[in-house]
C-alpha cells in the first residue's frame, strides 16, 4: 500500500522541453513526485488507465516509489496520486505520442525517442567503433589463415575485386 501524504503542496514547475506546466511535490524534504492527475489532464490522456498501467508495474507500486497525496484543489484536499520523477520519466516513455493532445504531440515523440537512445546507451554501451559499414568497396588483402594439417604449407585467403582464393605462401 502506498503512503498517504496529508498535507502534499504542489509547485507548478513550467516544463520548457514540453511546453507545459506540471505540478511537482516534495516528499521528506527530498524526492520529487509528479502528482499524476495533473499531468494526465495536461496531457489530455486517460487519467484512469494509466493509474492501471501504474498500479499493474511492480517497478511503479512499490511505497516509495507511488504516493497518496491529498492535494489541495478549488473543492478542498483531494486525493491524487504522486509518482517518484525517475519513475515518472520512464512511465511518460510508455506513454504513446499519439495519445498526447496535438499541442504537444511533435515534442512529445522527440522526448520519447531521447528516452530510447539514452536506454540504448545505458543498456548496449556504445557500439559505434565495434560494427563499422562502409560504402567504399573493399580493396582485397590477405589472410593468413593457417597451414595445411597433411603438409604444413602455409595458405593464405586471398580477396581482390575478381573474387576471392587460397593460395599456398611463398616459402
Amino acid at each position: 500500500m502506498a503512503n498517504l501524504i496529508p498535507d502534499a503542496q504542489p509547485v507548478p514547475i513550467f516544463l520548457d522541453r514540453w511546453g507545459i506546466t506540471v505540478p511537482f511535490v516534495t516528499v521528506d524534504h527530498n524526492d520529487l513526485f509528479v502528482v499524476i492527475r495533473h499531468l494526465c489532464d495536461e496531457l489530455e490522456i486517460d487519467y484512469d488507465t494509466q493509474i492501471d498501467k501504474i498500479m499493474a508495474d511492480e517497478d511503479f507500486n512499490k511505497p516509495d516509489t507511488l504516493v497518496e497525496l491529498r492535494v489541495p484543489t478549488r473543492g478542498g484536499r483531494q486525493r491524487m496520486w504522486g509518482l517518484r520523477k525517475p519513475e515518472a520519466a520512464m512511465w511518460v516513455g510508455g506513454i504513446s505520442a499519439r495519445r498526447v493532445k496535438p499541442s504537444v504531440r511533435g515534442k512529445f515523440q522527440e522526448l520519447r525517442q531521447d528516452i530510447i537512445h539514452a536506454a540504448d546507451k545505458i543498456a548496449f554501451g556504445d557500439l559505434s567503433g565495434a560494427l563499422t559499414v562502409s560504402s567504399v568497396p573493399a580493396r582485397g588483402g590477405e589472410l593468413h589463415v593457417g597451414d595445411c594439417p597433411r603438409c604444413h604449407t602455409h595458405l593464405i585467403y586471398v580477396v581482390t575485386q575478381e573474387g576471392s582464393f587460397l593460395k599456398l605462401a611463398e616459402q
